[in-house]
């Protein structure tokens, strides 16, 4: 079983690195995948050039693909159990506790989220959800949260 942790330090890095891979002014517009379903973090292109792979659709999917692999195959097979865990909006980015660690388990993997990484990727998301570009988006989180 292999346990991937993911820290404020490691959500902030993979936010910066999904920012920079797509450009800060990026924005996520696949509100839709090709099935119908809303927004996803992993999602089926639209094209059919491509194969129907999943591929990594919004900022917090292509950052924390970035991690690990792992977080591909999680994604991909429970996107609802991973928005619940990851973005938080029913409990309110205010009710995150930020020393408080959230554990899944999928797949012999474990996923460890400290309750801070948990906040800055709530925070992230939701901002790429009202429209914002990627760099608008990680800015909005990393000034919300000073480490």
């Amino acid at each position: 079983m292999k346990r991937i942790r993911v820290t404020y330090e490691t959500a902030r890095d993979a936010l910066i690195a999904a920012r920079d891979e797509r450009g800060a002014g990026f924005m996520y517009d696949q509100m839709f995948d090709s099935d119908g379903e809303g927004c996803r973090y992993l999602a089926r292109p639209r094209d059919a050039h491509f194969d129907d792979s999943p591929i990594p659709a919004c900022l917090v999917g292509v950052a924390l693909t970035t991690l690990d692999k792992a977080f591909e195959e999680w994604l991909d097979d429970d996107n609802e159990q991973a928005f619940d865990v990851i973005v938080r909006h029913e409990a309110g980015v205010e009710n995150i506790v930020d020393d408080a660690e959230y554990h899944i388990e999928y797949c012999g993997d474990e996923f460890v989220f400290e309750g801070i990484a948990v906040r800055l990727l709530t925070l992230a998301q939701s901002s790429q959800d009202t429209g914002n570009t990627w760099g608008e988006s990680v800015s909005y989180a990393l000034d919300r949260i000073k480490r």
